[in-house]
């Protein structure tokens, strides 16, 4: 539960508080990303894929040409006016020289699916269910209308990329109002294509994708503007959203403390893929793991079940001791199901967690898709790895690697004992072990040292309600810089860096935890 001097400290801030009126700057990370790659029958595609091409390929002449799509709607309020606008990818690959790469506002919607190419990307993989490929929007029912992409003929921007490296498209008038059009129009947001040389061959530049694991080579998008009126987002003590921090706050802080804040009051939504949406009052959902959830708490899978015993939808599942999970069988007959969800604030993002142990939270986007049965025995073969690796270990959870890379220092920590600290007695049963006793853990063992805070809401997320940690030795979190983390066991994927605080992301005994220091924009 919140401690009371949290409450305190933040009355006090609330008090001596006075709103900011300036313009911003913010830097995020691709929503989705994908590449289209020629081919006759559009069976390509690499939606989960470490890697964006563009040009003509050394082994053909095939053309490849990349997706980016950036989720502003979490980030820049309606009415905001946007001053400039620069997009950075990280050359990883090259089979040429310099070579322009422009590019170009999309003018359809399309989609990422879970098809991942191999042996470095260049040929693609088997599109998958909502895949976009060189014929189709979303795989494999919805088309472009011209093969290859509806695109704006000419570029927002063009940039020479040569070498492996760095390569930043600067801001231009049309870059600036791509993006305030898609403030103004959040329906006509479908990012960019980007084009290379297609006139030669081997012409082909590898960028890495938002899938990468090389953190620091993440695309980054970055945008200066000001919202309506000219004030930044809410400070953390504005409660009403009213730009200013005063007694009013104080009002709707007090009773949000006197009230039990915790569990879930706004009406549930959850939408079905080709079944459905339905909406769901989460103050009647039970749970089918009450060995990990407190009552009036639930899962993303609790809700399944939950629509099953209403007749809204015919749902077969079973649970397997092997995985410690509830599997879906099928959903209105149709079988191979998994998910995606976020929490507020947050965006579309691919996992490998169990849909049973994903807490529900209010205002998060529930997504049941279809999955393909090869990407789910992966999942399944790692989560039944991880109950062997416990059940090897006694029953106690131990990581073989854990390694924390701040912003002064890189350590790894092999074989890991994690006891649970029940931080979040409000929300789980005693002992369950969460990513956050990770820490912990390592504190008590006296190979670090930490701080954590709690926030109610942080930026745009408005319903976070979660332990952050704010230090780990010297590296001491301050403004948009400060520790996230990974933790699994398919290490290849990064499906791991699921956007989940860690104090809620239960875990049962992965192979690695990964924190590590990242910096959005500027810092105090």
């Amino acid at each position: 539960m919140k401690p009371k001097q949290v409450i305190t400290s933040t009355i006090l801030f609330a008090l001596a508080c006075v709103s900011i009126c300036t313009a911003k700057v913010i830097t995020i990370i691709p929503s989705k990303d994908n590449t289209l790659y020629q081919h006759n029958e559009g069976f390509l595609s690499n939606g989960a894929g470490a890697g964006l091409f563009v040009g003509q390929n050394s082994s053909d002449t095939f053309i490849r040409r990349a997706l980016l799509a950036f989720d502003l709607l979490n980030y820049i309020p309606p009415g905001s006016t946007i001053h400039s606008v620069n997009l950075t990818l990280h050359l990883s690959r090259t089979t040429s020289g310099p070579q322009p790469v422009g590019l170009h506002r999309i003018l359809a919607d399309w989609g990422e699916g879970v098809s991942e190419a191999q042996s470095g990307g260049g040929g693609g993989a088997d599109a998958t269910v909502s895949d976009a490929t060189w014929l189709h929007t979303f795989y494999n029912d919805s088309f472009w209308q011209e093969a290859g992409g509806d695109f704006a003929v000419l570029p927002s921007a063009i940039t020479e990329i040569n070498d492996i490296g760095f390569y930043t498209w600067g801001s231009t008038p049309e870059l600036a109002e791509d993006v305030q059009n898609w403030v103004d129009n959040p329906a006509s947001n479908a990012g960019w294509i980007l084009i290379g040389n297609e006139t030669e061959g081997k012409t082909s530049k590898r960028f890495d994708s938002r899938e990468t694991e090389q953190i620091h080579n993440l695309p980054m998008l970055t945008i200066n503007f000001t919202p309506k009126g000219g004030c930044i987002e809410p400070l953390q003590a504005d409660l009403n959203a009213d730009c200013q921090v005063d007694f009013a706050d104080l009002a709707i802080l007090a009773s949000q403390w006197l009230s039990d804040t915790t569990q879930p009051r706004n009406q549930g939504s959850i939408n079905i893929r080709d079944i459905g949406t339905f909406q769901f009052d989460p103050a009647v959902v039970n749970t089918i793991r009450p060995d990990i959830f407190k009552p009036g708490h639930f899962s993303i899978f609790d809700i399944l079940i939950h629509l099953h015993a209403q007749d809204q939808i015919q749902l077969d599942y079973h649970f397997s001791d092997t995985m410690n999970t509830h599997v879906v069988d099928s959903i209105n007959g149709i079988t191979n199901w998994w998910y995606m969800a976020y929490y507020d604030g947050g965006w579309p993002e691919n996992n490998n967690f169990r849909m049973d142990h994903f807490p529900y939270k209010d205002k998060m986007t529930i997504r049941i898709e279809h999955s393909d049965s090869l990407r789910l025995d992966g999942i399944y073969a790692a989560f039944a790895e991880e109950i062997q690796r416990k059940k090897d270990n006694d029953g106690k959870v131990i990581i073989p690697a854990v390694t924390i890379r701040g912003k002064t220092f890189q350590l790894t920590f092999n074989d890991v004992l994690v006891v649970p600290h029940s931080l979040r007695s409000d929300t789980f049963q005693e002992g369950v072990i969460t990513a956050i006793d990770v820490i912990m853990s390592l504190a008590d063992q006296g190979k670090i040292t930490y701080d954590l805070q709690w926030y109610d809401s942080i930026g745009t997320a408005g319903i976070v309600r979660s332990y952050w940690v704010e230090r780990i030795n010297e590296d001491q979190a301050s403004g948009r810089c400060g520790f996230v983390y990974e933790t699994g066991t398919m290490r290849s994927s990064r499906d791991n860096h699921i956007h989940i605080p860690s104090d809620w992301r239960v875990i049962n005994s992965p192979t690695y935890g990964f924190w590590f220091w990242i910096e959005l924009g500027s810092c105090d």
